[in-house]
């Protein structure tokens, strides 16, 4: 790929994944999910959670604890992706359906994207 096409050209990132659409690839975004808070310090780096909001004090981001336990493709996009969530059930995870909806079918969405933008 030519590094004007590049969306990480320093570093290589085939995939050209880019999260938050910033137009600056994920392997080089200190914010990949532009919640304002750098990946380093964010405890849910893949999911948008400026308050960083922590219920259970364990580091994790309540935004990624409340994902459904019986969500594997979920975690494994997570876990490909790079991601720190863990799937665990919460009792303040009363809209984990809608949630994991959502967040199927935006991962749904961008499949299609990249599919669209290969055949291209």
């Amino acid at each position: 790929m030519a590094d004007d096409e590049d969306n990480c050209p320093a570093v290589a990132n085939a995939d050209q994944t880019d999260f938050d659409e910033d137009g600056l690839g994920d392997a080089c975004d200190d914010d990949r999910d532009a919640d304002e808070v750098p990946n380093a310090k964010d405890n849910c780096p893949d999911l948008p959670n400026g308050d960083q909001a922590d219920t259970n004090g364990d580091g994790i981001g309540d935004a990624c604890q409340d994902l459904e336990v019986d969500d594997p493709a979920g975690a494994d996009a997570r876990a490909d992706a790079g991601g720190s969530c863990t799937t665990s059930a919460s009792p303040a995870s009363a809209n984990v359906p809608v949630i994991a909806g959502l967040a199927l079918a935006v991962a749904a969405l961008r499949r299609r994207r990249r599919g669209a933008a290969s055949a291209r």
